[in-house]
């Protein structure tokens, strides 16, 4: 029998800070380096877990984490942001889902569903109206599933992005 997965934010689970950040960096390196941001993984993750662990108390920055129930072990992330893809200030949305990810080893789990949720109640909670995420081809799909719709295909630094949204409130 597969262990149980569980939910919260990296605040207050800050054990799993680093193995986040560090998931991060494996999938983002390329981007993150191409507009010289940070150069290696150890800056990368102070940023992380300064940005999304300890946060500036603001709400619209907020990770959360899944993690199994007995052992502990860090399964994937998914954050809430005010503002992304900010080298692209003519794609000014707000707010924006982002950097989901599952561990290699426990996807195809329904992980990132239970992220992709727990980051909708998130906003619902705010009372927000409107939020935006934006994903390669693959998985638009899996995106429009949760009810997002695509609203812009653009080109981002090295391909094209969908951009999507999802109405939360009338």
């Amino acid at each position: 029998m597969e262990e149980e997965i569980v939910y919260g934010t990296l605040s207050e689970h800050m054990e799993f800070a680093v193995e986040a950040g560090s998931l991060s960096w494996k999938e983002w390196k390329r981007e993150v380096q191409f507009e010289e941001k940070y150069e290696s993984e150890q800056p990368y993750i102070d940023w992380f877990i300064e940005d999304y662990g300890y946060g500036s108390g603001d709400s619209l920055k907020t990770a959360i984490v899944a993690f199994t129930k007995e052992t502990k072990k860090f399964v994937g992330i998914g954050v809430f942001v005010k503002d992304d893809l900010k080298s692209r200030p003519d794609i000014n949305f707000s707010p924006w889902l982002a950097n989901l990810l599952v561990h290699p080893d426990f996807r195809r789990r329904k992980v990132g569903t239970g992220i992709v949720h727990k980051l909708i109640q998130l906003a619902k909670d705010l009372k927000i109206d409107t939020i935006y995420l934006w994903t390669r081809t693959d998985k638009v799909k899996w995106y429009r599933s949760f009810g997002f719709e695509e609203i812009l295909v653009t080109f981002y630094l090295f391909s094209d992005i969908h951009v999507m949204k999802k109405q939360l409130r009338e």
